[in-house]
C-alpha cells in the first residue's frame, strides 16, 4: 500500500540527472517505483536540451518538475555533442540546483521497493549534511582490468570481494541538505570533476567518472557532517544482489541499483538467477 508523503517527508524531494532517451525511459521506471510507495513526493528531473522528450515520456505522472541545465553545462566547457560529458555535466550540478531542503539523488537505474522515510530521517538528524552509501569491492582479473582501461571503457568486474567498501562512496544514491552548499560541496564536486575531465587519463571512463570526483570532494571537505547508511539496504547494486538473496537479506532492500531490474523486474527469482548477477559470488581471499 502506498504511503502518504505529507508530514514525514515535508521539504523533501528526489532529483535525477538525465540525458538520452534510454535513460529517460529507465528513469520513468524508477519514478513509477517511487510513486507506488510515495504518491506525492516531489521529483525534479534535471536535463540538458531534451525537455520535450522528458515531458513526453513522463506525461501523466504527477508531482514532477523539470530543470534545464543546458546553459550551466555549456558554460562549464564540457562538450555538448558528447553524450557522456553532457550527462555528467548535468549530474555534478545537482547539489547546486536542487530546489529541496532535503534531497535524495538517484541514478536512473534505481528501483525503490520500500519507504524512503528512514533515508530522509537520517539526513534530518542533528547537523548531518549528507547521507552516503558505499560501493561494493569488486574483483577484476588483472588482464581484464588492463584490457578495459586500454579500450577506454569501464573494466568489467568478475566477482565480489566484499559487500561494502567503507572508504569509497557510490554516487548513484545519496541524500543531502541544501546547506551542504555552504560547505562548498556543490562547487567542489563541479571543480573536481572538471579538473579530472581535462587532465590526461588512462581511459575516457576514468576521465569522466563523477563518482571519483565526488569521493575526492568528500575526502577534501572533511568538516562536512555525514552519515553512511548500509548499501545492502539503500543501494543494492547488481554485484551484491546474489549474495543478499543467498543470505536471506532480500526483503531488507529498500533501493535496488541495477539496470537489469528495469528489464527483468525487481523480484529475486527474475534477477538473481541471471548469469550476470549470479556471477558475483563472494571470492574467498
Amino acid at each position: 500500500m502506498a504511503n502518504s508523503t505529507l508530514g514525514t517527508l515535508q521539504d523533501c524531494g528526489v532529483i535525477y540527472a538525465v540525458t538520452g532517451e534510454p535513460y529517460f525511459k529507465e528513469m520513468r521506471t524508477s519514478i513509477r517505483s517511487i510513486r507506488a510507495v510515495h504518491p506525492e513526493l516531489p521529483i525534479t528531473v534535471a536535463y540538458s536540451w531534451e525537455g520535450a522528450l522528458a515531458r513526453e515520456l513522463l506525461a501523466g505522472i504527477p508531482h514532477i518538475e523539470f530543470l534545464d541545465l543546458t546553459e550551466t553545462v555549456r558554460a562549464s566547457g564540457l562538450k555538448m555533442n558528447d553524450g557522456m560529458e553532457r550527462s555528467r555535466g548535468v549530474k555534478i550540478n545537482t547539489i547546486n540546483v536542487s530546489p529541496y531542503r532535503f534531497t535524495l539523488f538517484l541514478d536512473t537505474d534505481t528501483y525503490v521497493r520500500k519507504t524512503l522515510v528512514p533515508m530522509f530521517d537520517a539526513l534530518r538528524e542533528g547537523d548531518t549534511q549528507i547521507v552516503l552509501t558505499n560501493e561494493p569491492i569488486a574483483y577484476y582479473p588483472k588482464e581484464q582490468y588492463e584490457k578495459g582501461i586500454a579500450d577506454g571503457d569501464r573494466p568489467n568486474a568478475q566477482g565480489l570481494m566484499a559487500l561494502s567498501n567503507p572508504k569509497y562512496f557510490n554516487s548513484g544514491v545519496f541524500a543531502f541538505r541544501d546547506t551542504i552548499r555552504d560547505y562548498g560541496a556543490g562547487t567542489g564536486w563541479v571543480e573536481q570533476f572538471l579538473a579530472q575531465s581535462q587532465a590526461p587519463a588512462t581511459s575516457n571512463w576514468a576521465r569522466l567518472c563523477d563518482q571519483t570526483a565526488l569521493n575526492k570532494t568528500m575526502n577534501r571537505l572533511t568538516d562536512i557532517p555525514r552519515k553512511v547508511l548500509s548499501n545492502t539496504i539503500w543501494n543494492a547494486q547488481c554485484k551484491i544482489l546474489f549474495e543478499l538473496h543467498k543470505q536471506g537479506r532480500w526483503d531488507d532492500i529498500h533501493i535496488i541499483h541495477c539496470k537489469m531490474v528495469h528489464h527483468l523486474g525487481p523480484e529475486p527469482e527474475k534477477l538473481v538467477h541471471g548469469q550476470y548477477i549470479s556471477s558475483f559470488q563472494l571470492i574467498k581471499p
